[in-house]
């Protein structure tokens, strides 16, 4: 007689549970959901139609890690998921897939969405990935967080997760001065009367330890955005500088007592970067970095700037990539002495990883073929030619 494997009942079971169902075996948007590792081929980028939304982050010994999320036919087009990959070379080679977080081949259902890493101050490598699931809760919208204490190691074992939050996070989170670490969310709700944590704005949630759930600090509502994608960084006199998407550029907001109050004040530009993702960070060196789409109306001229007075000017300006649609950039600082950022970003039918230093004009870079994706070379960039063979190249190495 036939048998059939009890999971592969059990998935089958999931996959026509109405939410009602699910209530019945237990299952909410609290429950916790799992990495898959060492995924099979269907992950590989030749399977992909499209991908983007990446986020970069460098171990203490060098390795790179890069995630993004891919799947179905589209952004939040069906069956969606999130995966890793990793270079021990500096960005000049990536793995294939090594993990993936695709909720829609689990028991519990779903759909994957924005994620993001960071490198905490106990070295510890973090993956913040998105679920989206119709289930009993308050809000269908979770953030999960994975670490590692193992970056350096491409077959890093991963702990947890954690909860961290209703919504998605798809920016770094920010260490104060007194040692909190802040965690950005976005519900993505438009309800302002919903319970507080899922309310309509931009969410700060704080780290409470590594096998706790990540607590609700404060938030605020941020006027014309349809994605609030905010980042924080300190100021001098302790005060907390926030800025998010909005459709007229970019909105700012501060906070007086570590993240708990916020207030709304007069937008910080509508010059440039206008609804679209950027990078703010505050550098080793106690610079603020900026990374935009430094044009009045395009997702192009991706510029990095700096201030060296708490965000009033921006003194110095370097252009990464010129090129149109070229967007959504995350940064990362070497955890060593090293004062060179490393960028990933967005682009159509192809992505840069750029390398570039405080002190020099000339930024390295090299995309990778694809949708849109992640790569890196140490090819320096000079002209649009140049960059292109540098994509062909580098796409070859990767696939």
């Amino acid at each position: 007689m036939k048998t059939i494997p009890l999971l592969c009942i059990l998935l089958a079971i999931s996959a026509s549970l109405p939410v009602a169902g699910r209530e019945t075996f237990g299952i909410t948007t609290l429950t916790p959901p799992r990495l898959e590792f060492n995924p099979n081929p269907a992950y590989w980028p030749r399977m992909r139609l499209w991908q983007g939304i990446p986020s970069i982050e460098r171990a203490p010994g060098g390795r790179l890690w890069a995630t993004w999320y891919s799947g179905g036919i589209g952004e939040g087009k069906g069956h969606n998921y999130q995966l890793l990959v990793t270079s021990g070379n500096d960005g000049l080679t990536w793995s294939k897939p090594v993990a993936v977080f695709d909720p829609g081949r689990q028991l519990l259902g779903g759909a994957g969405g924005d994620a993001h890493l960071w490198l905490d101050p106990n070295g510890r490598l973090w993956w913040f990935v998105h679920r989206v699931m119709q289930s009993p809760g308050i809000h269908p919208r979770t953030c999960w967080g994975f670490h590692t204490t193992e970056p350096d190691n491409p077959k890093a074992k991963w702990r947890g997760p954690v909860f961290a939050g209703y919504g998605y996070s798809l920016n770094k989170e920010f260490v104060t001065s007194d040692g909190e670490w802040l965690h950005m969310v976005d519900p993505m709700s438009k309800k302002t009367d919903a319970p507080l944590p899922a309310r309509k704005g931009a969410h700060v949630w704080k780290f409470t330890g590594y096998d706790k759930p990540f607590e609700h600090t404060g938030h605020v509502e941020i006027k014309d955005t349809p994605f609030t994608e905010h980042m924080i960084a300190e100021r001098k006199d302790g005060s907390l500088l926030m800025l998010a998407r909005a459709k007229y550029g970019i909105a700012r907001a501060v906070s007086n007592d570590k993240g708990r109050t916020w207030r709304e004040i007069e937008p910080f530009t509508k010059d440039f970067n206008v609804n679209t993702r950027f990078y703010f960070g505050k550098l080793k060196s106690g610079s603020l970095l900026l990374i935009v789409n430094d044009h009045p109306r395009k997702r192009e001229n991706m510029t990095a700037m700096l201030s060296d007075d708490d965000g009033k000017t921006w003194q110095h300006k370097l252009v990464l990539d010129e090129r149109t649609h070229v967007s959504y950039p995350d940064a990362t600082q070497s955890p060593t002495a090293s004062s060179t950022p490393s960028m990933i970003a967005d682009a159509i039918k192809r992505t840069c990883r750029k390398s570039f230093s405080q002190n020099s004009p000339r930024p390295i870079s090299a995309p990778e073929r694809s949708s849109r994706k992640a790569a890196s070379s140490n090819a320096k960039s000079t002209s649009s030619p140049t960059k292109a063979a540098a994509c062909v190249s580098t796409a070859r190495a990767l696939e």
